[in-house]
């Protein structure tokens, strides 16, 4: 192997060094973007609420740490190499061997250029300002590529993390269907008119945060930065972060709503 093939898989069948710090710088800032946004925001000079989605975070005093963190996830996924093209793919997943055979070209490569290609997107695509009267094109652009980011980061996790034995692999599909869960109520929540929206008005925030810190989490198992068998207890962990957030923050996050007069203009973000 030459130097220059330093993010490729190591002789014997594991992982590089390269591999594993892009695989944890990935999984970190996809696990504390909303966290930082959200803590962030309070910590600001103007004491930013709770926005109604991530991408609302844009057009506050942390805006500068959402681009940031997108162009960093974006440039460390376009970085990462993982395993080469010659790869088998996972015969026991009916739906990988489907994907493999319509798009060959997918491999841990091909796939983190192109989410990383769509981190960068949304970052410089931001959504429409929430108290602007009516979304501009961009908007729509912006939260097809979010989707789109989400939807390659759980085809990564069910599909490329669940190469070979492993026990964690459930542990991965778990995530990767998590992921599309999140982005089926928002989406699902928006064609139907938004009813869990005029309910909580942080639900778009709450499923994007859900479907980011799946993301992150699985990268970070992989990372080997999180043991496997510890994974229930930081399951948990997250879930009761989650659970207090919800408590502390959903008032002053209904309040600020109630405050614009348009609803949350992003479909997802």
């Amino acid at each position: 192997m030459s130097p220059g093939s330093a993010g490729q898989i190591a002789r014997g069948g594991g992982p590089t060094a390269t591999d594993l710090t892009l695989r944890r710088m990935i999984g970190l800032l996809g696990t504390l973007l909303p966290f930082v946004l959200l803590f962030g925001g309070y910590l600001s000079p103007h004491s930013v609420p709770m926005r109604t989605s991530i991408s609302a975070y844009y057009y506050t005093d942390v805006g500068y740490l959402f681009v940031t963190i997108l162009l960093a996830t974006g440039a460390f996924l376009i970085c990462y190499r993982g395993h080469s093209t010659n790869q088998p793919v996972n015969r026991k997943c009916w739906l990988c061997v489907y994907i493999h055979k319509c798009c060959p070209w997918i491999r841990d490569d091909g796939l983190t250029s192109l989410a990383g290609a769509l981190a960068i997107l949304v970052a410089v695509l931001p959504a429409t300002d929430p108290k602007q009267g009516h979304p501009d094109p961009v908007n729509y652009v912006h939260s097809v590529l979010a989707v789109a980011f989400l939807l390659t980061m759980a085809m990564m996790s069910y599909c490329q993390f669940t190469l070979g034995q492993g026990a964690a692999n459930a542990l991965y599909r778990t995530c990767g269907r998590i992921i599309v869960v999140a982005i089926g109520v928002i989406l699902g929540d928006y064609l139907l008119g938004r009813p869990l929206v005029h309910i909580v008005p942080t639900i778009v925030w709450w499923f994007e945060a859900v479907a980011v810190a799946a993301f992150g989490f699985s990268w970070l198992v992989k990372s080997e930065l999180i043991c496997t068998r510890r994974k229930q207890v930081v399951v948990g962990l997250i879930l009761l972060v989650l659970f207090l957030l919800a408590v502390l923050l959903v008032p002053d996050a209904v309040s600020y709503s109630s405050s614009l007069t348009e609803p949350s203009l992003e479909l997802t973000d």
